[in-house]
């Protein structure tokens, strides 16, 4: 069975998202992946936690996982958070080794890194562009 690809998003493009009023329209964009919220990056945005939840439980638009890491994603963790930001690293580890893509606007902290481990990120411009090119 093929496992299917993940987005896992950062609170940036949440946040950027719900400020538009679009964020049920966020899953749509690429429709072909699954999209993931850490409880990490779910506990930095206690502003947007009803309307996150409304999206997960109703209308099933995101998931939400707890980031329990274990052995080298923990230690790869421990590592990225001497440097980065709690949800930020947790979305690099957890897609370093689960072989998925980061939704997130900090380039300045997260290209390098994953240029470095070959991770795939979109950015909240990479999402606003794709429905014109894809004709949404």
């Amino acid at each position: 069975m093929n496992k299917k690809t993940k987005i896992v998003l950062d609170s940036d493009v949440l946040i950027h998202f719900s400020k538009a009023n679009c964020l049920s329209v966020l899953p749509k964009i690429f429709p072909e992946f699954e999209y993931i919220i850490l409880d990490i990056v779910y506990n930095e945005i206690k502003t947007l936690q009803d309307e996150i939840d409304k999206h997960i439980h109703h209308f099933n638009s995101f998931t939400f996982i707890e980031f329990n890491p274990q052995g080298d994603m923990f230690k790869e963790y421990a590592q990225l958070i001497k440097s980065f930001g709690r949800g930020e690293s947790a979305c690099m580890s957890y897609c370093k080794y689960n072989n998925d893509i980061i939704g997130s606007s900090n380039i300045k902290d997260i290209k390098d890194y994953c240029k470095k481990e070959k991770i795939v990120y979109l950015t909240t411009l990479d999402f606003y562009i794709m429905p014109m090119r894809r004709n949404f």
